[in-house]
């Protein structure tokens, strides 16, 4: 058990502090210089927005009031059962920069947000196409900054990581926890390495040059993926093309979940697209997170010593890397001491999550049902 303990330990020292290292390699928005007027190329933003009325007015009101010259942006509301596509009618007859869009239908094989990210981005008329979410707000100089960073070493997709606002201490752990899955998962850092087969995609923020966008197929190859920005940035890395990760969380934020239950739910969507529908590596994956992070806390009450020190020494790093990753992400450190509810909460989400999709067959996402069996079809290697 003392050699179990000290393997545990050395693991757990190496992998925190190669998640570190990693995220501190990437560069900040922030630190670029925004890029003048006569630099800047012209930009197209484009987003769906279903039942969003919530926040999408005052995302809206900061997308039209960015600081960039040559700049439309196009809002499709798809569907929506609220007041989305009002707010959207109201805020566009303010501003000759939005164009809005109302889709009625979904056609057959599509996800309703991957559709209308293609409905829009086939009108852009911009050199650079950014997509980003219905709640996402930014800085007024976030786009020269962010054009500056994509022109300086001629990048061809940037994903930017924006600020996550989420009310309770529970929720922003929550994020926290996820971020470092997120990390173990896709190694963002190294999608900017053209030999590295990692590669990324933010949701928020994917930053594209519009001839790349439309020569990787658009949305076609990814129609119905639920993890649509990660595979768009998989996409793009495939066909050669160059990307890479920028925190923006200076200047881009979004609200992500503002109850516990609707990020429970939010995991049904995407919980077993992550793993490419391989069932068998949920129950591997969870026993594995309750090995790594939840034995440490029960052992040090059934070991004897010396073992039972050392797996409090490695519940003394998990606790000091998670301060460190809740600092950097402006996250109040002391939160992190719920990271063992966390790991619990995660763990039974995600099997709750693929449970209720194999005996459904399928996922409820945006008020559609979409079988198992056609989501399977766009499997990607």
């Amino acid at each position: 058990m003392f050699t179990l303990a000290i393997t545990h330990l050395v693991l757990v020292t190496l992998l925190m502090s190669w998640i570190y290292f990693g995220f501190a390699s990437v560069p900040k928005l922030i630190d670029e210089e925004p890029l003048t007027d006569g630099e800047l190329p012209s930009l197209t933003i484009v987003f769906g927005a279903r039942n969003e009325e919530a926040e999408l007015e005052r995302a809206l009101r900061s997308l039209i009031a960015i600081d960039y010259p040559d700049l439309e942006i196009i809002a499709v509301n798809d569907r929506s059962t609220d007041t989305t596509g009002e707010i959207m009618d109201r805020v566009g007859c303010e501003s000759d920069r939005l164009q809005i869009i109302h889709n009625d239908s979904l056609p057959d094989g599509w996800l309703g947000k991957n559709y209308v990210l293609q409905l829009a981005s086939q009108q852009a008329s911009g050199e650079y196409i950014l997509m980003t979410d219905a709640d996402v707000s930014m800085k007024a100089d976030a786009l020269r900054r962010a054009m500056a960073f994509a022109k300086r070493e001629e990048w061809d997709h940037v994903a930017g990581l924006p600020h996550i606002d989420m009310p309770t201490a529970l929720l922003q752990c929550m994020g926290i926890m996820f971020f470092q899955f997120f990390s173990i998962l896709f190694k963002p850092w190294k999608a900017r390495d053209p030999r590295s087969k990692a590669h990324v995609g933010i949701g928020a923020f994917n930053l594209v040059k519009t001839a790349v966008y439309r020569d990787i197929g658009m949305h076609e190859p990814i129609k119905m993926r639920p993890d649509d920005d990660v595979r768009f940035g998989w996409l793009i890395k495939k066909h050669g093309y160059r990307q890479c990760l920028v925190n923006a969380a200076d200047c881009v934020s979004v609200p992500w979940y503002t109850k516990l239950r609707d990020m429970i739910v939010g995991l049904e969507k995407n919980s077993l697209a992550g793993l490419n529908y391989h069932v068998w590596l949920v129950p591997l994956g969870m026993t594995m997170l309750a090995a790594f992070f939840l034995w440490p806390l029960v052992a040090p009450f059934v070991l004897a010593s010396p073992a039972c020190w050392i797996y409090a020494s490695v519940n003394v790093v998990i606790l000091i890397a998670m301060m460190v990753a809740a600092s950097d992400n402006a996250v109040n450190p002391f939160y992190t001491v719920l990271y063992p509810l966390t790991i619990v909460l995660l763990i039974w989400a995600t099997t709750r999550a693929t449970v209720l999709t194999l005996w459904q067959r399928g996922i409820y996402w945006r008020g559609t049902f979409y079988s198992l069996k056609e989501l399977r079809a766009n499997t990607l290697d």
